[in-house]
């Protein structure tokens, strides 16, 4: 992982950029990691000053994840943009999600945790198949009419000692 760390004080003034190939590996870094596959890109855009340093992190790439529809696997494509900025400080202090105060004495940044959120923010909340082209689900069909069954047989059961209730009416 020694890749990830950005030398803070070895950087000239003005723009650089780093390119990374974030795949499997990287992820098996990370304790309890859901990801376990993936395939994404970095372009890290660093923007030195003379008070602060400005981090773009841009991802774009696919992630393994599980449906949460009919729990087959699938790629599920991730772009995102995130901007970081690291200014210099007494001792090192994370004052909000964009702004990192670093210590004098720290020569170098990990960005690896950073990265590691970010691909993680990229994926919404509910993943789900996309559609074809005619607007059919890819979900797994076999998945799929084993819930619309259950979830017709659960409806057509009524509970038993609910059944005298609807005398009163």
């Amino acid at each position: 992982m020694k890749q990830y760390f950005l030398p803070i004080k070895g950087l000239s003034l003005g723009r650089k950029s780093f390119n990374y190939k974030i795949g499997n590996t990287f992820f098996e870094q990370f304790e309890n990691s859901e990801i376990k596959q993936a395939k994404v890109d970095l372009i890290l855009n660093v923007n030195k000053q003379s008070s602060f340093i400005a981090l773009e992190f841009n991802l774009k790439g696919e992630i393994l994840v599980q449906c949460d529809r009919c729990l087959d696997d699938f790629f599920f494509p991730v772009e995102n943009k995130l901007s970081v900025f690291i200014k210099n400080g007494q001792e090192h202090d994370e004052q909000t999600e964009e702004m990192i105060i670093l210590s004098e004495n720290e020569h170098e940044f990990n960005i690896a945790p950073y990265i590691f959120e970010f691909i993680n923010l990229s994926l919404p909340i509910k993943k789900v198949h996309g559609k074809d082209n005619n607007g059919n689900s890819l979900c797994n069909k076999e998945m799929l009419k084993k819930l619309s069954d259950y979830s017709t047989e659960k409806e057509s059961k009524t509970d038993p000692r609910w059944d005298n209730l609807k005398n009163f009416i």
